[in-house]
């Protein structure tokens, strides 16, 4: 797991991702080209699953903590689109360093992904969007504690100052919200902030995050979305409404509201992703 030098926690070189590529690859020697993270009461879109690898097998990754997070990469297919799942995530209010929290972007890379997919659950800025509508990222603000990029920088990983500028994918928005409408909902094009967790925003706190800009309120999203443009991969982010921030909520109330947005997001996938091998 994570080595420590005195107070400081050991940065991952490129040698320890290596080692956790390997890993991966002799459990599932299979092709991949897509990525998919569920997040927070996701259900798993249909996939015809080859194998799967739970994360606390992987070096350098540990077993997440948080109710609704399997922890567990199933490599599969749907359609022509070979995927690689990630059911679930760890997050840094875990206590887990930022760079380990956004191992499973770097593999996705290794493993020869081109587009990775981010979902997960949120907490609506806005009176207008309530919970049981499903958001589609198009930028973010990102408040979180902690960059994967802080510490040493090795070259391997990608450039030191990463461009936010454009970070999710225009054309994979657009065609998210194409497929939607004809399965009878509409993508809400959202501004997410970031925020360490894991309590809840006060009402203040809610109504200075709306103030910025803020459309919802998450705790993973952002920096595995910097990972991924690192690595030049293509990003696109669904979000399940689950609560209005600023009131009462609870984690097992986030799974409830996920429920019905999840389904959707669910649907959405199953429709999506095959699309994406399309020439």
């Amino acid at each position: 797991m994570i080595t420590v030098e005195g107070d400081r926690e050991k940065m991952l070189t490129p040698k320890d991702v290596d080692v956790s590529y390997r890993y991966l690859r002799r459990k599932c020697d299979v092709e991949v080209d897509v990525a998919l993270v569920l997040g927070s009461g996701m259900p798993r879109p249909a996939l015809d699953v080859v194998c799967e690898v739970p994360f606390v097998e992987v070096p350098h990754l540990t077993k997440p903590t948080v109710e609704g997070h399997r922890g567990v990469f199933a490599f599969g297919r749907t359609g022509d689109v070979p995927v690689v799942l990630a059911d679930g995530r760890i997050h840094l209010y875990e206590g887990i360093p930022a760079d380990v929290a956004t191992l499973p972007i770097r593999l996705f890379a290794r493993l020869g992904c081109r587009t990775v997919i981010l979902t997960g659950s949120v907490g609506s800025l806005r009176e207008a969007l309530g919970p049981g509508n499903v958001a589609v990222v198009r930028d973010h603000v990102n408040l979180a504690a902690a960059s994967p990029f802080a510490g040493r920088h090795y070259d391997e990983f990608g450039p030191r100052f990463v461009a936010g500028a454009d970070a999710y994918d225009a054309d994979l928005r657009e065609r998210a919200e194409e497929l939607a409408e004809p399965l009878g909902f509409m993508l809400k094009n959202v501004l997410y902030v970031g925020v360490p967790g894991p309590q809840f925003e006060t009402a203040a706190e809610a109504h200075a995050l709306a103030s910025l800009g803020g459309d919802v309120v998450g705790m993973s999203v952002p920096n595995e979305v910097l990972v991924a443009r690192q690595a030049n991969l293509r990003v696109l982010a669904l979000c399940a409404v689950t609560n209005v921030a600023g009131r009462a909520a609870s984690h097992d109330g986030v799974l409830l509201g996920a429920e019905e947005p999840g389904l959707k997001i669910k649907t959405l996938l199953e429709t999506l992703l095959p699309a994406l091998g399309e020439k």
